[in-house]
């Protein structure tokens, strides 16, 4: 080669788990090889478009780099199948390697962040999790039919089906269907979001009052062992379970994993602490576990949840599907908002049940959480009761501090900045935060507490990564970096907030009276 010339080197990189992986790789490498300057124009013309689909010019410059930042964070996370991954998804970063997998409530997020400008990596972020969903016909867990577990990854054998997550799959697909209009990606996902939203109500409803609570599955890791290893059997020879594996279980399966209401200790007079419920089916064959709570949260959002559905149904002519999950959502909405709401603090709480469900202790004494504003993003609450709980939002000595809603509020005495769900900021419910204000006519605070959120959290408006969760009084960026669904929210807050008048909350329903 003579001096002072140049020359080009292409190489590509590719990570397989099978010969037939490697195979196919090989094709796809072999056609690079001929053309590459082809692929990297293609991958100049893809990023633009993501580009073009995202900015808004009459937004400030650092909020739109702040925008164009999480859409790379989201792109850099997105991993194709392989291995046990069936379709391709969003991890939750690739900076952290515990995170090599997908979680579900995450993907649904996620999903939420991608679907303005790629649809198609949207729907496969939904189908990855759908792929593992439990079938009646399956050898380890058939009473489990319809549910998504929690985690997997590209070895089956690190998968987590201890648990589920939050049902927010069919605000995911909503909300996708609202890009495109992709009425087949519907008709594809109609009945396994059914299947899913039935599994709560059968698995998760300890007293069978159409009111769920977060649990556990019939797993293995939820008994208790002997020196041996062996399982420890009673009298009838029935396993006997481990409680504080399974309340472990019923916190991850919230996603609020170390939250202040999971703790196992009673806080207070009448607050007897988290218990465990067997939960049977008409056999009195047990199907799964419940805590002794009654959660706002996750019984807000099957409420959305029954709204999305009600949607989905009206969009493929299924008439009696609308009209029966309207009049069930009603019922929840009565529900939550009698036994649920505290008049005095103005705030809404999980409620603490015996087994039967006739003792009922509203947890006033744990403190307010985000989880008590979901109502409101739900679009569940009365006007009058919403109005209570956005003084508690607005106000600076409890959600609204430098970053605002943290994940415990300012003045509960367990309130910590720095310890995961116990006071730092998580955007996804910082998202949930700025849409519930929306949905009650509190547009320009909900401007506010976004511009907050970018302006406060360290590096959001820089050129450092957006991590998993914020220290609320500092804005110190805290544990993961470049992290999805920190991402995908600040995203949609940038599209939707400062950009857009339109939100992901359902609007099937009315706003109660």
């Amino acid at each position: 080669m003579e001096k002072n010339s140049s020359f080009t080197v292409y190489r590509t990189e590719s990570f397989t788990f099978t010969k037939e992986e490697f195979e196919e790789e090989l094709s796809k490498i072999k056609n690079i090889k001929r053309d590459p300057e082809q692929y990297f124009s293609l991958n100049k013309s893809r990023w633009q478009s993501y580009i073009d689909k995202t900015v808004s010019k009459d937004v400030n410059k650092s909020y739109t780099n702040a925008a164009i930042k999480s859409m790379m964070t989201l792109m850099t996370n997105w991993r194709s199948p392989a291995g046990a991954i069936e379709h391709s998804g969003i991890t939750p970063s690739v900076s952290y390697r515990w995170f090599n997998g997908f979680w579900a409530w995450d993907s649904w997020k996620n999903t939420l962040g991608v679907a303005t400008y790629d649809t198609e990596l949207a729907k496969d972020s939904i189908r990855v999790m759908f792929d593992y969903q439990i079938q009646k016909d399956d050898k380890e867990r058939p009473q489990d039919e319809g549910a998504i577990i929690d985690a997997i990854y590209y070895q089956e054998e690190s998968f987590n089906e201890r648990n589920s997550k939050p049902p927010l799959a069919a605000w995911a697909v909503y909300n996708i269907y609202k890009q495109d209009k992709d009425i087949e990606f519907v008709k594809e996902m109609y009945p396994k979001l059914q299947a899913y939203h039935e599994w709560w109500y059968r698995n998760r409803d300890t007293d069978k009052n159409g009111i769920a609570e977060y649990g556990a599955m019939v797993h293995y890791a939820h008994y208790k062992y002997d020196e041996n290893g062996k399982v420890v059997k009673d009298k009838n020879n029935k396993p006997v379970i481990n409680e504080d594996a399974i309340i472990e279980a019923a916190a991850w399966e919230s996603g609020m994993d170390n939250a202040i209401r999971f703790d196992k200790e009673g806080i207070g007079e009448g607050d007897v602490g988290v218990k465990v419920f067997e939960n049977t089916d008409e056999n009195g064959n047990v199907i799964g576990y419940s805590i002794n709570q009654e959660s706002v949260d996750l019984n807000a959002y099957l409420y959305a949840e029954k709204a999305f559905l009600k949607s989905l149904a009206e969009i493929l002519g299924k008439t009696e599907d609308a009209k029966r999950y309207e009049e069930e959502a009603k019922e929840i909405a009565k529900y939550v908002n009698t036994y649920m709401f505290d008049e005095e603090t103005g705030f809404y709480y999980d409620l603490q049940i015996n087994k039967t469900g006739d003792e009922k202790k509203l947890l006033v004494n744990r403190g307010k959480g985000t989880e008590g504003y979901i109502p409101l993003w739900a679009k569940m609450s009365p006007k009058d009761k919403a109005d209570k709980v956005v003084e508690n939002i607005m106000d600076p000595n409890k959600f609204n501090l430098k970053v605002p809603f943290p994940t415990a509020s300012k003045d509960s005495r367990f309130f910590d900045p720095n310890k995961y769900w116990r006071g730092p900021v998580w955007l996804d419910q910082a998202l949930f935060g700025v849409e519930a204000l929306e949905n009650y006519g509190y547009t320009e605070e909900a401007k506010e507490l976004t511009r907050k959120l970018f302006d406060n959290a360290e590096g959001v408006t820089s050129s450092s990564t957006i991590n998993e969760n914020y220290n609320p009084v500092t804005g110190e960026a805290l544990h993961a970096r470049n992290f999805s669904w920190s991402a995908a929210a600040y995203y949609l807050l940038y599209k939707n907030t400062l950009s857009g008048n339109e939100n992901t909350s359902q609007i099937g329903i009315d706003i109660v009276k």
